[in-house]
């Protein structure tokens, strides 16, 4: 199934922060997604099906790198490429302000996310070590984010 993928804009902050509840992502509240949305260095994009939300995913770019902060798809949506669009949309912003490299942090046991990311052309680059408050361990996954060859040759 294919959703619409459009930028998150100020006002969206409820949105957001009831699809984190609703994907059961962790503790972002609406102040939180308030100041991603004012953050210069964040882009966040929402999934919608008829005009519904239906996922959303969000990254920093600092310099040449962008990182990963958030992906959720509300349950009743997963593994219909809506994850997928949502990160194609952010490597796609990214590549456009010259980032070459994104990175995330993924639970270990997080065997959907971390195929997604495969998918995406993400590999594992490392491990930290109880990283999330249930003692967790995070996978550090990266991805080269290859540019068109004609703006390469510029």
């Amino acid at each position: 199934m294919s959703a619409r993928i459009r930028r998150a804009k100020k006002g969206d902050e409820k949105i957001l922060a009831q699809m984190e509840l609703a994907c059961v992502l962790g503790t972002w509240r609406e102040s939180s997604y308030a100041s991603e949305l004012d953050n210069v260095l964040s882009v966040y994009v929402i999934a919608e099906i008829d005009e519904s939300p239906v996922g959303f995913a969000g990254d920093w770019c600092v310099a040449e790198e962008a990182q990963i902060m958030r992906v959720g798809v509300i349950p009743d949506c997963r593994k219909q490429g809506i994850g997928k669009q949502l990160i194609d949309a952010l490597m796609d912003d990214a590549r456009q302000k010259g980032c070459v490299t994104m990175t995330l942090e993924v639970k270990s046991q997080n065997a959907a996310a971390i195929a997604l990311y495969e998918r995406c052309g993400f590999q594992r680059v490392g491990k930290r070590s109880s990283y999330y408050a249930d003692g967790s361990d995070a996978l550090l996954m990266t991805s080269e984010l290859i540019h068109d060859k004609k703006e390469e040759s510029k």
